[in-house]
């Protein structure tokens, strides 16, 4: 009976720290290397704040918007075909492969995932006057990273 009960509580234990990091399955260096990029940061606010699952030519022309600061209809081919390819070719499959997005690259469609929460909560808000290049703005961005993930492990203690 006692084994019984040790085998039931070790199960139940496993559940739940299963559970409990699939949300974290992510780790902090692959989070950041993701937040790293405004193209990707863009990405994630569309899926959360616009559509949970939507094409690559939609992201790509709201990107392209952004970036260009101008209204997706008075974009070029030239600027949506820019950020179309970088999409195409490294931001959605690298999301992807860290199991924040869901990219079916045949149907050229993007969603987000369960594990998208691990890489969100890290999200810096939209101030609007976010640097377009990756390089721009760097310090200022890892240094508020580091200030969220203090304040997360200051919350935990």
């Amino acid at each position: 009976m006692q084994k019984q009960k040790l085998q039931r509580s070790s199960t139940t234990t496993e559940s739940r720290s299963e559970s409990e990091s699939k949300s974290s399955d992510i780790p902090l260096d692959v989070v950041f290397d993701l937040l790293s990029n405004s193209r990707r940061r863009h990405v994630l606010r569309y899926l959360l704040t616009e559509s949970a699952s939507t094409t690559l030519g939609d992201l790509a022309e709201y990107i392209a918007g952004i970036e260009n600061d101008k209204p997706e209809q008075a974009l070029s081919s030239a600027e949506r075909k820019r950020v179309y390819i970088s999409l195409y070719q490294s931001h959605l499959p690298k999301m992807d492969e860290a199991g924040v997005i869901s990219f079916e690259n045949d149907r050229k469609t993007v969603e987000l995932t369960e594990n998208a929460g691990a890489v969100t909560r890290f999200l810096p808000e939209n101030t609007g006057n976010e640097p377009t290049e990756p390089n721009q703005g760097m310090l200022s961005r890892v240094s508020s990273a580091f200030d969220r993930v203090r304040s997360q492990i200051t919350n935990l203690g």
